[in-house]
Parts: C-alpha cells; sequence; structure tokens
C-alpha cells in the first residue's frame, strides 16, 4: 500500500468518501498481477473485515496531473452513478480505493467464471443465452433515467459470467473516466477494443446509444465465433462458416447481427427492438433448458450491501 501522501488523490478520496463509494483502508490487494489488458490491468484483492474476493482494477497508465484539480468532481460524480445500477445483467461498482500506486482503484466484486470471451471456448456453452442477457443490460443502461448510460467499451472481455451462468456488463463507463474525467495517460482508444468500435467513434465522436449498438453486434459474433469479430477491419463483413459458429448463427441471428452495423447510426435499432428480438429467437431456437427465466444472481447488488454494512 502507498504511503505518500498525494492532495490530489486526497481530495478525490475525500469527494469520495461524500458519496459514500470510498473504499480506502477496507480493501487488501495481492501483490501479483492476475491480468494485463489493453487499457487496464487487474488485481485480485479481499475486502475487509468480511474476507469477501474482489477485483481490484486500474488504467493502465499514470494519474496526470493537467487540469485534474477541475475534473475530480464530475469524475466522482460519474463514478457514483455507476456503483447506482441495479440489473440481472450488469455488474456495478462497489467504490474506488486510492491507496495504490498513485492512481485510483476500480473495486468490483469478484467472478470466478471469468468473462464471456473466456467462458464460450468451451464450444459445449451456448452463447446465446449470454447474448440476450448482454441485450437486456445494455437496454437497461441505455433506459437508465435520469440520463441514459453508454458503455462506451462493449466487448466480450468486458462482460462476466455469474457463478449461475449469467452474463454481467461491466466496465461501462471506465474508457470514459479513465480517458476523459481523470485524464488517465492512456490512449484515447484502446487498440484492443477497435474491431468493437463504431466507425463513427473510431474517428472520435462521442460515445452514444448507436455506438452501443455497433459493438454489441460485434460482440454477439465474438461470442458466436469464440474470436475477435472481424480482424481484418475495412474489410466486407462476411458471415462466418457454420463450421466456425457450430451451426448457431441462424440466418435470423446474423440478420439481427447485421442491422447493428448500419452504416448510418440513426438506421441501427434501439436495443429494446434488439432485445425483442432476440427473446423470440431464443424461444424458437434454444432448448428448453437453455432458455433463462427472470430468477437472477445479483451477486453485486448484494455483495456492495454487504460490504459497506460491515464496519
Amino acid at each position: 500500500m502507498d504511503q505518500n501522501p498525494d492532495p490530489v488523490l486526497d481530495d478525490l478520496a475525500q469527494r469520495a468518501y461524500d458519496f459514500s463509494i470510498n473504499l480506502d483502508g477496507r480493501v487488501e490487494r495481492s501483490p501479483t498481477l492476475y491480468s494485463r489488458g489493453h487499457c487496464a490491468v487487474v488485481y485480485k484483492g479481499t475486502f475487509l473485515p468480511n474476507n469477501i474476493e474482489v477485483a481490484v482494477k486500474i488504467a493502465a497508465g499514470d494519474l496526470a496531473r493537467r487540469g485534474i484539480l477541475e475534473v475530480i468532481k464530475d469524475a466522482v460524480r460519474e463514478v457514483h452513478t455507476w456503483s447506482k445500477v441495479r440489473h440481472k445483467n450488469v455488474h456495478p461498482l462497489l467504490g474506488i480505493t486510492t491507496e495504490f500506486d498513485h492512481t485510483i482503484s476500480f473495486v468490483s466484486a469478484w467472478m470466478e467464471k471469468g468473462n464471456a470471451h473466456d467462458y464460450v471456448q468451451d464450444v459445449e456453452v451456448d452463447p446465446r443465452p449470454l447474448i440476450q442477457g448482454i441485450a437486456r443490460g445494455l437496454h437497461y443502461l441505455h433506459d437508465y433515467k435520469p440520463a441514459s448510460i453508454f458503455h462506451g467499451n462493449l466487448k466480450g472481455s468486458n462482460v462476466l459470467v455469474s457463478q449461475d451462468g449469467h452474463a454481467l456488463l461491466t466496465d461501462f463507463g471506465f474508457t470514459r473516466v479513465v480517458n476523459s474525467s481523470l485524464k488517465m495517460t492512456v490512449d484515447k482508444i484502446c487498440a484492443g477494443a477497435l474491431n468493437w468500435m463504431a466507425p463513427e467513434i473510431v474517428k472520435g465522436g462521442e460515445l452514444s446509444a448507436e455506438g452501443d449498438v455497433w459493438a454489441f453486434g460485434m460482440t454477439a459474433l465474438e461470442l458466436f465465433t469464440r474470436s475477435i469479430p472481424f480482424p481484418d477491419r475495412g474489410h466486407p463483413l462476411v458471415r462466418p462458416s457454420e463450421d466456425e459458429t457450430l451451426s448457431r448463427l441462424t440466418d435470423r441471428w446474423w440478420e439481427m447481427c447485421s442491422s447493428c452495423w448500419d452504416g448510418q447510426p440513426f438506421l441501427r435499432p434501439q436495443m429494446s427492438g434488439v432485445m425483442k428480438s432476440i427473446s423470440l429467437l431464443s424461444t424458437e431456437e434454444l432448448r428448453p433448458d437453455a432458455v433463462r427465466d427472470d430468477r437472477v444472481l445479483e451477486i453485486s447488488g448484494l455483495a456492495r450491501s454487504s460490504f459497506l454494512s460491515s464496519p
């Protein structure tokens, strides 16, 4: 744990206390790095005094000082909103800590089954229930009140899998917080996310529902093929073979994915429509025992309630 005081992080920590999302003094972090991505690194941690496993994620860069004092307040508000979402297909943030590596760390409940991309590498796993859960979670974020929440970095590795096999969206807002609000010294567009990003966002456009819809279609394709979608970006979007998708990507699923990639953002469907289409497809095509009902594992919400009620 860092011992040197930092006035910028002290200010951030105090504002986080005001929003009840500061977990300083309540998280122990493993010294061993668990994973490293293009935009962030992840450690395993323990929430005290419950000794419950958590993920501790930091941006893959140092906290820049230019303009940080002016944006801390907005950043904390954004993180606070992130921590308040409650949905069976959304993995909320538990809080933040400023005690590691001279920067801000994002803390969430640990999911032992890992992320959706890795999970579907087992060919026995049918990706369609996961895709349906992703659609439900994304629709919830877009329909969030008082203002829509845009994910901005949707892909298989940013979808966790609960113990019961449900899709849990995570890291929504992470890119915006670390790149805009907190001015982290990481690339504006993380290289690993380009294959999922809508053309207008790659060109510098703002995060949007339409951009999320494009990324959703790419994520669905990723889970069907168990690989990065269209690795030769810029080439025509050619339908994968039946062998690649184990014959699960039927004509109607392909049409649904393709509709998300219209070059004109306003012509892409809204997530409400996508969700309804998938519900019909799931009812018609999935085995009865593969169709999920509305019983869910709200582990993150339960975890946050349990964590934050502890002394």
